[in-house]
């Protein structure tokens, strides 16, 4: 498990330093925003007795369950509302009439003997 978190080399030649700045830079300041994020949370609640901790947890789990439960209502009946959904998908549906091909394609066929004569040996390269 540990090991999913070290820090592999690139044999040199793989480096891109240009990317490798890049990304430096934007988790020193994605770390700041959560240190300091952490911080301030952290003072907030030290500020708070072992009541109120107790009912900020409890509005935190409600809060997040009716937002689950929102999400999945959503999900189950989003073809009976009529805003605007991001995603667009269709409903599964059991198709009515399964039409297959009569014939397979002719220039497909021809492809598949060619390669399978290409594939198959020569009688003069099994003699030696």
């Amino acid at each position: 498990m540990i090991r999913l978190f070290l820090r592999k080399k690139l044999p040199p030649g793989q480096e891109n330093r240009a990317t490798g700045k890049i990304a430096g830079i934007a988790t020193s300041l994605i770390q700041r925003v959560q240190i300091r994020f952490a911080r301030t949370l952290s003072q907030f609640e030290s500020r708070l007795s072992v009541r109120e901790k107790k009912w900020a947890v409890l509005i935190f789990y409600m809060a997040l369950t009716g937002l689950s439960a929102y999400w999945i209502y959503d999900g189950f009946f989003a073809h009976m509302s009529r805003k605007q959904t991001i995603l667009k998908h269709q409903r599964v549906a059991i198709p009515q009439n399964i039409v297959l091909p009569d014939s397979l394609d002719v220039q497909f066929l021809q492809k598949v003997h060619q390669l399978q004569e290409a594939m198959r040996p020569s009688p003069d390269s099994t003699k030696k």
